[in-house]
């Protein structure tokens, strides 16, 4: 009965840093709608929270085309489209984000970026319009720790996700 509480508070802890970072987030939309300032400034508050790169691709007509990313890349990646073979065009189909910890997980895909990242977590970013009631897929959040190789967390891959499931179920 206590470690039953003692994880719930855990999470409601959890839930709390996540809750206070999209307040942030809600804080700089208000400051400006414009669209690539605000993917830019999420992507820095991720880069710091969890030190590791982070790009964003979104959906232009029938593509997903590398919009925005911070840290350190040696290859030029501006307005890159994403390579129809890749796995993440996979995980944005599926709508199911994933946690690639081991280098074979990629295999057998196409990459967009020259240096091959292998390690990453890929999250599908969706919302239901309000009209239509229909599910859009935006493209996905890509975070990976560059030549370290470092995989992502289960405790950050959580924190990506926001601990919600495409049901809205914690």
């Amino acid at each position: 009965m206590v470690r039953t509480q003692f994880i719930r508070a855990t999470k409601e802890e959890n839930l709390a840093k996540r809750y206070q970072d999209l307040l942030e987030i809600a804080r700089v939309v208000c400051w400006c709608m414009n669209r690539d300032y605000l993917v830019k400034t999420c992507l820095d508050q991720i880069s710091r929270r969890l030190s590791k790169r982070a790009r964003c691709v979104l959906k232009e007509k029938d593509d997903f085309t590398l919009h925005c990313w911070v840290g350190k890349y040696e290859c030029p990646i501006e307005q890159a489209p994403i390579c129809r073979d890749s796995i993440i065009w996979n995980v944005v189909k599926s709508g199911n984000p994933v946690n690639l910890t081991d280098p074979s997980e990629t295999e057998g895909y196409g990459h967009t970026l020259l240096e091959k990242v292998k390690i990453k977590t890929i999250v599908p970013l969706w919302y239901v319009d309000n009209l239509t009631q229909k599910e859009r897929k935006v493209g996905p959040l890509i975070v990976d720790s560059g030549k370290k190789g470092l995989p992502i967390s289960d405790e950050d891959f959580e924190y990506l996700n926001g601990g919600v499931d495409r049901s809205g179920r914690r």
